[in-house]
């Protein structure tokens, strides 16, 4: 008889120390205490629910109502998954442009080599080919736009609650209401696309998603037909005309414009990419001006985050020069008219290049009518070479001049 008190007392007291265990009170990053559950849910402890769970009681109130930075941690990881879909649609498509234009680079080396082909037929290949190569880079431009969003997009997760507030405030797409998503109508474009890469069928296939994701929500929405380009996020309009100077130079009283500085070109080696995540190791900068008596100067501003640049690179030496080829397969020579040692900037670390290159009117004609491929500038330490992503630089800029 006493040892089945006993057990009896021995099942109560582990069935109580069990319970103890099973939930806990601890505190989240914000300082706030929380119960954790064994089922891995949670709740915000107040006072009464505090004792309650210090004594093993489940408080089995109806479901809390989400706190705003719950919500917002909630529409951070909604835009993160946009973005790496975004992300990944670019890639594909970069590929396939990519494919396109080895294929038709196969067809013609075959054809320049052939005797069947008569020069009005290579001449259309090559044309293929240059409209081919314009795609491709447009392909890369928008999928390197797209990683450097997502992985903005992504940092949202880890923020701290008031600096995800802050920074969800770039993003006025999407709205919180009541705990949904208040813009569910733009959910079928948060994926980038870049639809001059895309097939006939590709472009049925996302209108037939877009219909079926409007349906889905229980929006009444008519399409019309894509048309790739009226798409502005690819075929954007050309840029408004800026001026930063209309007037007369003071050193040489000679009439004088200068365009609004346009960024030119970023650069990060593949080695670095992992250190400098959302920005760039060279970023540069540049713009055209005009002196009456038709001289025209291209200005670059080369920007290197190292402090050790000038070490690593040199100066840019007067004389030294600038490659640009164009993607008609032209290539530009311009010439530096004065050394630049650099300029360092002990607040951030970087240094920074200024240099001015003299363009001919033969050369003004070149950088005219092609778009921008790359460009190769000699440094006093060497040359290196870098990828233009803002392809119609020079047309942009000179129609500001005229």
């Amino acid at each position: 008889m006493k040892s089945g008190h006993l057990y009896l007392l021995l099942s109560i007291f582990f069935f109580t120390f069990q319970v103890g265990i099973a939930q806990q009170i601890t505190t989240n990053e914000d300082g706030r205490k929380i119960i954790v559950y064994p089922d891995g849910s949670w709740e915000y402890a107040d006072e009464e629910k505090g004792k309650n769970a210090a004594q093993g009681k489940r408080t089995d109130s109806p479901e809390p109502q989400k706190s705003q930075d719950d919500l917002e941690l909630e529409l951070a990881i909604r835009i993160a998954e946009d973005a790496a879909a975004a992300e990944a649609e670019t890639i594909r498509l970069e590929e396939d442009a990519k494919y396109a234009r080895l294929l038709i680079e196969d067809e013609l080396r075959d054809a320049e080599d052939s005797d069947d082909y008569f020069d009005d037929e290579i001449k259309e290949m090559k044309e293929q080919l240059k409209e081919a190569k314009k795609k491709e880079k447009k392909a890369k431009a928008a999928r390197k736009m797209a990683s450097k969003k997502a992985k903005e997009a992504n940092n949202l997760i880890t923020m701290g609650n008031a600096e995800r507030s802050k920074a969800l405030k770039k993003y006025p797409e999407y709205q919180l209401s009541e705990g949904e998503y208040a813009k569910e109508e733009t959910a079928i474009s948060e994926v980038s696309m870049f639809p001059e890469a895309k097939t006939e069928a590709a472009v049925e296939e996302f209108e037939e998603q877009a219909a079926y994701k409007m349906q889905d929500h229980g929006l009444k929405k008519t399409f019309a037909k894509y048309d790739p380009d009226k798409d502005v996020k690819f075929n954007p309009p050309r840029k408004k005309c800026e001026l930063s100077f209309n007037g007369t130079d003071e050193f040489s009283g000679k009439k004088r414009k200068d365009v609004a500085k346009q960024l030119f070109f970023t650069y990060t080696n593949e080695e670095l990419r992992s250190v400098f995540r959302d920005r760039d190791y060279m970023y540069c900068t540049g713009y055209l001006s005009s002196l009456s008596g038709g001289l025209t100067f291209l200005t670059l501003n080369i920007t290197i985050a190292s402090k050790t640049a000038q070490r690593e690179y040199g100066v840019l030496e007067k004389g030294g020069t600038i490659n640009i080829k164009l993607l008609n397969g032209e290539n530009v020579r311009l010439v530096n008219n004065k050394t630049n040692m650099g300029t360092q900037n002990p607040l951030d670390g970087t240094v920074t290049y200024r240099a001015q290159y003299l363009i001919s009117s033969g050369d003004e004609k070149k950088l005219k009518k092609s778009e921008v491929d790359k460009v190769r500038i000699i440094w006093s330490s060497g040359y290196e070479d870098y990828e233009i992503y803002e392809l119609d630089f020079f047309m942009d800029q000179f129609k500001c001049l005229e």
